[in-house]
């Protein structure tokens, strides 16, 4: 949803391959099935992928955010 008020969040989540889609599909399913299934599983390098493009997305809100934040700064 925060991608149609920010376009450069979309660069976050990839999906031009089964591989990137897979990824974010397991991020997805951990939000629930990781807290309530034995069956939920990630590999050390889907984990490891997942872990870079969170801190992507961490990095991106953070300049978004100062952005918008300086915008409404200088229009006050």
């Amino acid at each position: 949803m925060a991608e149609d008020y920010e376009p450069r969040l979309r660069a976050v989540w990839p999906h031009q391959n089964r591989i990137e889609r897979r990824a974010y599909g397991l991020l997805v399913d951990a939000y629930v099935k990781a807290r309530y299934s034995l069956e939920y599983s990630i590999d050390i390098e889907q984990l490891e992928w997942l872990s870079g493009r969170v801190k992507l997305l961490l990095d991106l809100v953070e300049q978004v955010s100062r952005e918008r934040l300086a915008t409404l700064e200088t229009a006050a």
